[in-house]
């Protein structure tokens, strides 16, 4: 034998004992191990943690008048909301992944905040960051987005009703054609 097959062979047999030798069966000196308790049929899955805090409000972007994209990707930078003080309001982003926009009646979840109490109308904004990219069926390129804001003064107790405001951008309207490549300057709605 040689000294590969001594050393594969030592493997093999410690693999064998570690896994409980022949059959795995106990031995007389084994205490009894207790029977598993069968595992129960009505417990449903347990849920996955929310992702929005109670009363914490989001903000959400959705394409609208895409057609004529086949592929739409954009980044957001930043997501910051404001008093009219122009105190900052902390704010969650929970991805920092390129949104493909031409996903049907996605509105795409770009940050959560908790507003503070007594306010009637806080400023948000979305900043984006670039470049993104489109395909069209007869072309393709960048989409130049950096440091593209949209700012808007959103109403918390309008988006208390649904938990958020959704930016709706016209996709159609909001890309310039220069060449081969796109500059993104949006127009858009808000809806509550």
């Amino acid at each position: 034998m040689t000294r590969l097959q001594k050393l594969v062979a030592a493997c093999v047999c410690l693999t064998w004992v570690a896994c409980g030798g022949a059959g795995g069966r106990p031995s007389p000196e084994d205490p009894p191990s207790a029977p598993l308790p069968p595992p129960a049929e009505d417990t449903p899955p347990p849920k996955p943690p929310p992702r929005r805090a109670p009363g914490e409000l989001e903000v959400r972007l959705l394409a609208v008048n895409h057609a004529a994209y086949s592929s739409l990707s954009l980044r957001v930078r930043d997501i910051e909301v404001f008093q009219p003080d122009g105190t900052r309001v902390p704010t969650r982003r929970l991805t920092t992944a390129p949104f493909e926009l031409t996903q049907p009646k996605q509105a795409f979840l770009v940050g959560l905040f908790q507003p503070p109490a007594g306010q009637d109308r806080l400023k948000v904004r979305v900043t984006f960051d670039g470049p993104g990219g489109y395909r069209e069926a007869t072309a393709a390129g960048l989409v130049e987005s950096a440091r593209t804001t949209i700012e808007l003064w959103a109403r918390p107790e309008l988006m208390r009703e649904r938990g958020r405001v959704v930016i709706e951008v016209d996709m159609a309207r909001s890309l310039e054609a220069h060449g081969v490549n796109r500059v993104f300057t949006p127009t858009w709605s808000a809806r509550y």
